[in-house]
């Protein structure tokens, strides 16, 4: 931790996966994300469901010739890296998260118009009592915040 934030503990936050591909490629939301991450100094706590969606959100690059398969393949190395750096630990989730996903559904879905898989990873990050969510989805973050998460600013 550095000297400057000796009085912000590390915390653990989660991300929405569009959040975490835009910390490993360049996007219009990129130099955001990187800010929050540097001010935050979190601990990045995925799901094996992030871990599926950066991957289908790599492959559809490709796909899309957003991406060559080879510069794909960086990306993965570069992801693994970090993987094996500590910062990001990957979580399995349980049943308490799904069950959380269906109380947030319940309580929220209808106010902000929610999708399942946003739900989803706000459920995930409230189980595992993270103290932050990542997400540039209105909607999401507009859950997430109902449910009392706080949010990478925008």
């Amino acid at each position: 931790m550095s000297a400057s934030n000796q009085n912000n503990p590390v915390k653990c936050v989660c991300l929405d996966t569009s959040f975490l591909v835009s910390l490993f490629l360049e996007e219009v939301h990129s130099p955001a994300a990187e800010r929050w991450m540097i001010a935050e100094e979190p601990i990045v706590l995925l799901s094996p469901l992030n871990l599926l969606e950066f991957e289908n959100a790599l492959n559809l690059r490709v796909f899309f010739k957003g991406l060559t398969a080879g510069q794909a393949a960086k990306v993965r190395i570069n992801f693994q890296r970090k993987l094996k750096t500590g910062l990001y630990t990957v979580i399995s989730e349980n049943v308490e998260v799904w069950e959380q996903a269906k109380q947030l559904s319940l309580a929220h879905s209808p106010t902000p118009g929610a999708r399942t898989l946003d739900i989803w990873h706000v459920a995930f990050a409230i189980v595992q009592d993270a103290k932050a969510f990542g997400s540039f989805d209105e909607r999401q973050r507009r859950l997430a915040s109902e449910a009392g998460l706080a949010l990478n600013a925008v």
